[in-house]
């Protein structure tokens, strides 16, 4: 069944006559765009449902995400935003990969594909392909990249995924006033095997290069990156995945259903849409500073203290008292007695009630990153509220993963958010961190005071103490295990006797002030077991007061 993509922001592509033609030519090219699409033995028959629809995707550097330094987009970074919100969008694609390199590549990224276990997989290659014959990522394209195809869509169909082609976009080359066609061979062939196996092809290539003609080469150079022909900017980025979410729409009746009307934000302009998508991906929120520090001291390094609640020690005038102490405190103001302050200023920015996912968004990373300079440091606990809920009115959680996915939701403002993964927070930190020339080492979580009985400890932080390992593993940085070494202090020592000298009968995740000062020693002596150059600014005997530091500017 061929359907007629819904195009009606097209209108908005320009106000000139030159742009409403052209998307009048490409509303009917649209109709054509879907070739290939009854289902074949051992493939999935398209079905309408209500249950979220998960995509991946994979495909090369015309596909792949950017991160927002970056002049550069890929198509995939925006798909989602023309998808319902629910759909969760796993963009796999990768710079400089081909047919045969992307299945090959050490990182398994075409296993993360089918262990994600997709509704759909969205399948884009062709412009490495077609590189010189010899290089590694080079294929025939009427030889083994076609047996490429076909080994995706097997395994595709192996693993209940219904496989979509997208055809290599047109490289904007003009020679005589055409484009040129050296990507050809690959689109044909890509739709021939298409035929061949009943797999829905968008005909992105023929789409692409109908734009390219129309604008003219000059007339479409912002859809590009800077001096780019191949790669996009934001703007034809988002051109290009409503032309890819429209033609897959035409192909199958669970991907139409799931077709917003419009899109969140027009693909073919740069204007604001009065509803603009939050994603940290594309760009960090302009949020105000809401936790102003004093001026540190001159020609010395900083110490950034980010995390939640259990890091957080500011003074909450809501907190109970206990013995004329805040019942409660996160373990961050308790750590500055332990260094040597004339060598090194410390600035606690955790903030009770983030994940990583929320320090993010509402401004608290922007205020560090502000601070930041060459020779700082900065520690990252997360993990508590990563657990939570990603949407609705009290939403604030990530996707329990380290991998690409990504799911748009409406977040606690109301608004369009795009949410990542715990492991794509964390990794961000990370660059962020280190495109500053600072070192970022993250924690683990701390344990909560869970028990499966009175004397059996119930460590219910392992798989976000596994997740930040494997981030830092990956990145090659300091990981410490908070979770380990509190989790062996707290097991022998039985239930009643843990709530009595570390928490209070208030809850199980807060720590009282003696809580606090016990893991911020338990944070410096792992600290000395390890070789990062944070630990050369501890102090060498330290004085620990009865009451600690918050450390945190107020």
């Amino acid at each position: 069944m061929i359907r007629t993509p819904n195009l009606t922001h097209a209108s908005s592509f320009g106000s000139n006559a030159r742009s409403v033609t052209l998307y009048r030519l490409l509303a009917t090219l649209c109709l054509l765009v879907c070739i290939g699409v009854a289902p074949s033995a051992g493939q999935p028959a398209a079905t309408t449902s209500t249950s979220p629809l998960k995509i991946a995707i994979i495909g090369d550097s015309t596909v792949a995400n950017y991160p927002p330094e970056k002049p550069l987009r890929g198509w995939g970074q925006y798909l989602g935003e023309h998808f319902s919100a629910g759909t969760t969008i796993i963009n796999l694609a990768r710079n400089g990969r081909s047919s045969k390199t992307f299945y090959t590549d050490p990182a398994h990224f075409w296993q993360q594909a089918l262990d994600a276990r997709p509704d759909f997989i969205f399948i884009q290659f062709g412009h490495n392909d077609s590189h010189a014959p010899g290089k590694p990522e080079a294929t025939r394209a009427d030889g083994d990249f076609m047996d490429n195809l076909r080994r995706y869509v097997t395994e595709a169909r192996a693993i209940g995924a219904t496989p979509i082609f997208v055809t290599p976009m047109h490289r904007r080359t003009f020679k005589d006033g055409a484009l040129t066609l050296e990507l050809q061979p690959y689109a044909d062939a890509m739709k021939k095997v298409g035929e061949e196996m009943k797999v829905p092809v968008v005909d992105l290539y023929t789409l692409s290069g109908e734009v390219f003609l129309k604008l003219g080469d000059e007339g479409s150079a912002d859809l590009m990156g800077p001096g780019e022909r191949t790669h996009f900017s934001e703007k034809g980025a988002r051109l290009l995945a409503g032309l890819v979410a429209q033609g897959a729409g035409s192909c199958d009746e669970r991907l139409h259903a799931a077709l917003i009307s419009k899109p969140t934000r027009d693909a073919a302009t740069d204007s604001k849409p009065s509803g603009p998508v939050l994603d940290p991906a594309v760009a960090l929120p302009d949020a105000v500073d809401k936790t102003p520090f004093p001026p540190g001291k001159a020609g010395v390094p900083t110490l950034f203290l980010c995390g939640d609640s259990t890091m957080d020690s500011r003074p909450s005038p809501k907190e109970p008292l206990i013995n004329h102490f805040r019942a409660r405190v996160g373990w961050g103001g308790s750590v500055i007695p332990y260094f040597d302050t004339s060598r090194i200023n410390i600035e606690n920015h955790a903030k009770g009630g983030t994940s990583t996912r929320t320090f993010m968004n509402d401004g608290y990373w922007r205020a560090v990153l502000h601070r930041m300079k060459p020779g700082d440091f900065v520690i990252l606990e997360f993990g508590h509220n990563d657990s939570s809920k990603p949407d609705g009115p009290e939403g604030r959680g990530t996707l329990p993963s380290i991998g690409e996915e990504t799911k748009q939701v409406a977040n606690q403002s109301g608004q369009t958010e795009v949410v990542h993964t715990y492991g794509w927070y964390l990794r961000r930190f990370i660059s962020d961190t280190e495109s500053k020339g600072a070192t970022p080492i993250i924690l683990s979580p701390v344990p909560r005071n869970y028990w499966k009985d009175k004397t059996t400890f119930n460590n219910v932080m392992l798989d976000y103490t596994a997740m930040a390992r494997a981030v830092a593993d990956a990145a090659k940085i300091q990981f410490i295990d908070m979770n380990a070494a509190l989790a062996a202090q707290y097991a022998p020592m039985g239930q009643e006797a843990v709530t009595t000298v570390f928490f209070t009968s208030l809850d199980k995740t807060h720590t009282s002030p003696a809580g606090a000062k016990n893991a911020a020693k338990v944070f410096v002596e792992e600290l000395r077991k390890t070789d990062c150059p944070l630990k050369k600014y501890l102090a060498e005997a330290p004085v620990i007061p009865d009451v600690s530091p918050t450390g945190s500017g107020d």
